[in-house]
């Protein structure tokens, strides 16, 4: 038998897969009537505008030479 902290925690659970599920199939039904998206879902994705870099600035890799042996901070690799 469980405790009532394991069943609550179960009864938890599964409202949020039942959460989820309801979400994806919303999300799915969407993109098959080509609407746009209820924006639920990583705040990430709601940037309002993104400047791409200058050359030079930042990024997050250097295309500077095809050979990864060139491109490695460790000696010897």
């Amino acid at each position: 038998m469980l405790s009532d902290a394991e069943q609550r925690r179960r009864e938890r659970a599964a409202a949020k897969l039942r959460e989820n599920l309801a979400r994806r199939k919303q999300q799915s039904r969407a993109r098959r009537a080509g609407e746009a998206e209820d924006g639920v879902g990583l705040p990430a994705a709601h940037a309002t505008s993104v400047e791409p870099a200058a050359a030079g600035e930042g990024g997050d890799r250097d295309v500077g030479s095809a050979d990864p042996a060139a491109n490695s901070s460790k000696p010897g690799d």
